[in-house]
């Protein structure tokens, strides 16, 4: 096999844990999009979850990325900086018309803390 010095062994490699990821039922879904008092994180999170984005997807969104006549995202430079089109739920559409029409970002669909800047994962704006 492997030609190591003496007194060395192959080890075998650990296997991952494939666990599958926890589903929530309704219930808790409404418990969970409820939770936040301003609309802005509400809609994050329910854009998270109806599109599968993942949070730098979702940071790095811009206003352009939403097509409602399509209904669809646009997901530019995702994991190993490929794009990707995801639908966009008509409930979502119309939360996210509501967002855009209240706080009426610029650039950005989400901003962050000074206005035209992106959103960040770190602060709580």
């Amino acid at each position: 096999m492997w030609d190591f010095p003496i007194g060395q062994k192959k080890l075998p490699s650990l296997k991952k844990d494939a666990r599958l990821p926890d589903v929530l039922n309704k219930a808790e879904l409404k418990k969970l999009f409820v939770a936040p008092t301003l609309l802005k994180h509400r809609i994050l999170l329910m854009l998270i979850y109806s599109a599968g984005l993942r949070s730098s997807e979702l940071i790095n969104l811009k206003i352009a990325d939403i097509d409602f006549e399509r209904r669809s995202i646009h997901i530019r430079r995702s994991k190993y900086n490929k794009d990707r089109i995801v639908p966009l739920s008509v409930y979502m559409a119309v939360g996210l018309k509501k967002y855009l029409a209240l706080e009426q970002p610029l650039t950005w669909l989400f901003n962050g803390k000074t206005l035209g800047s992106p959103y960040s994962s770190k602060e709580g704006s």
